[in-house]
Protein backbone atom coordinates (compact mmCIF):
# COMPACT_ATOMS: atom_id res chain seq x y z
CA UNK A 1 0.00 0.00 0.00
CA UNK A 2 1.22 3.38 -0.82
CA UNK A 3 1.87 5.79 1.85
CA UNK A 4 1.62 9.76 1.71
CA UNK A 5 4.94 11.45 1.79
CA UNK A 6 4.21 15.03 4.06
CA UNK A 7 7.78 15.44 3.66
CA UNK A 8 7.21 18.34 1.05
CA UNK A 9 4.33 19.92 3.00
CA UNK A 10 7.10 20.69 5.61
CA UNK A 11 9.61 21.91 3.53
CA UNK A 12 7.02 24.29 1.80
CA UNK A 13 5.63 25.49 5.50
CA UNK A 14 7.00 28.59 5.28
CA UNK A 15 5.78 29.66 1.61
CA UNK A 16 2.22 27.98 2.68
CA UNK A 17 2.20 30.08 5.84
CA UNK A 18 3.08 33.13 4.36
CA UNK A 19 0.44 32.84 1.44
CA UNK A 20 -2.47 31.82 4.73
CA UNK A 21 -1.69 34.96 6.05
CA UNK A 22 -1.95 37.41 2.72
CA UNK A 23 -4.84 35.25 2.28
CA UNK A 24 -6.54 36.18 5.41
CA UNK A 25 -5.46 39.64 5.62
CA UNK A 26 -6.99 39.78 2.00
CA UNK A 27 -9.98 38.43 3.45
CA UNK A 28 -10.71 41.07 6.53
CA UNK A 29 -9.49 43.86 3.93
CA UNK A 30 -11.87 42.94 1.64
CA UNK A 31 -14.48 42.74 4.50
CA UNK A 32 -13.62 45.91 6.38
CA UNK A 33 -14.25 47.77 2.65
CA UNK A 34 -17.60 45.73 1.74
CA UNK A 35 -19.08 46.76 5.22
CA UNK A 36 -17.70 50.38 4.90
CA UNK A 37 -19.44 50.70 1.07
CA UNK A 38 -22.17 48.75 1.86
CA UNK A 39 -23.26 51.11 5.02
CA UNK A 40 -22.43 53.86 2.97
CA UNK A 41 -24.21 52.60 0.05
CA UNK A 42 -27.26 51.69 2.30
CA UNK A 43 -27.19 54.79 4.13
CA UNK A 44 -27.63 56.51 0.77
CA UNK A 45 -30.47 54.99 -0.56
CA UNK A 46 -32.14 55.40 3.06
CA UNK A 47 -32.04 59.42 2.72
CA UNK A 48 -32.47 59.55 -0.96
CA UNK A 49 -29.97 61.57 -1.98
CA UNK A 50 -30.59 63.37 -5.01
CA UNK A 51 -27.58 62.85 -7.28
CA UNK A 52 -26.36 59.90 -5.68
CA UNK A 53 -29.30 57.94 -4.95
CA UNK A 54 -29.54 57.29 -8.62
CA UNK A 55 -25.75 56.05 -9.28
CA UNK A 56 -25.79 53.65 -6.10
CA UNK A 57 -28.87 52.18 -7.66
CA UNK A 58 -27.44 51.87 -11.20
CA UNK A 59 -24.36 50.36 -9.26
CA UNK A 60 -26.27 47.37 -7.36
CA UNK A 61 -28.23 47.03 -10.31
CA UNK A 62 -24.55 46.47 -12.13
CA UNK A 63 -23.16 44.59 -10.00
CA UNK A 64 -26.42 41.58 -9.73
CA UNK A 65 -26.60 41.57 -13.31
CA UNK A 66 -23.19 40.12 -13.25
CA UNK A 67 -21.93 36.41 -12.18
CA UNK A 68 -19.49 36.03 -9.87
CA UNK A 69 -18.18 33.79 -12.56
CA UNK A 70 -16.88 35.96 -15.28
CA UNK A 71 -15.73 38.91 -12.86
CA UNK A 72 -12.94 35.92 -11.89
CA UNK A 73 -12.28 35.26 -15.11
CA UNK A 74 -12.06 38.71 -15.89
CA UNK A 75 -9.35 38.73 -12.81
CA UNK A 76 -7.48 35.64 -13.86
CA UNK A 77 -7.07 36.43 -17.31
CA UNK A 78 -7.72 39.86 -18.00
CA UNK A 79 -6.21 41.68 -15.38
CA UNK A 80 -2.69 40.55 -16.55
CA UNK A 81 -2.87 41.43 -19.86
CA UNK A 82 -4.57 44.96 -18.77
CA UNK A 83 -1.07 45.35 -16.65
CA UNK A 84 1.37 43.85 -18.43
CA UNK A 85 2.38 40.88 -16.36
CA UNK A 86 0.96 38.07 -18.26
CA UNK A 87 4.80 36.84 -19.50
CA UNK A 88 6.86 35.93 -16.69
CA UNK A 89 10.92 36.49 -17.29
CA UNK A 90 13.69 33.94 -16.37
CA UNK A 91 14.32 36.31 -13.30
CA UNK A 92 10.50 35.65 -12.12
CA UNK A 93 10.87 31.77 -12.42
CA UNK A 94 14.28 31.64 -10.79
CA UNK A 95 12.89 33.56 -7.81
CA UNK A 96 10.11 30.58 -7.39
CA UNK A 97 11.61 28.50 -4.69
CA UNK A 98 13.48 25.53 -5.63
CA UNK A 99 10.75 23.16 -4.20
CA UNK A 100 7.99 24.57 -6.86
CA UNK A 101 10.26 24.46 -9.33
CA UNK A 102 10.78 20.48 -9.18
CA UNK A 103 6.97 20.06 -8.42
CA UNK A 104 6.39 21.94 -12.00
CA UNK A 105 9.14 19.97 -13.77
CA UNK A 106 7.60 16.89 -12.37
CA UNK A 107 4.30 17.64 -13.49
CA UNK A 108 5.39 18.72 -16.86
CA UNK A 109 7.06 15.27 -17.95
CA UNK A 110 5.02 13.60 -19.91
CA UNK A 111 3.62 10.10 -18.60
CA UNK A 112 5.07 6.97 -19.69
CA UNK A 113 2.70 4.71 -21.36
CA UNK A 114 3.10 0.70 -21.22
CA UNK A 115 2.29 -1.12 -24.00
CA UNK A 116 -0.32 -3.42 -22.80
CA UNK A 117 -0.61 -6.79 -24.40
CA UNK A 118 -3.33 -9.42 -24.06
CA UNK A 119 -1.44 -12.14 -21.72
CA UNK A 120 -1.59 -8.61 -19.36
CA UNK A 121 -5.00 -8.96 -18.91
CA UNK A 122 -5.24 -13.07 -18.53
CA UNK A 123 -3.29 -12.31 -15.56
Amino acid sequence: MNSLDFSIVVQAWPYLWSGLLFSLSLAAAAFLIGMFLGTLFALVQHFELRVLSPLVRSYVALMRSIPLILVLFWFFFLVPIVLGTCQATVAQFQSVPPIQRSLRSACSKPPTIRKSSVSDCAQ
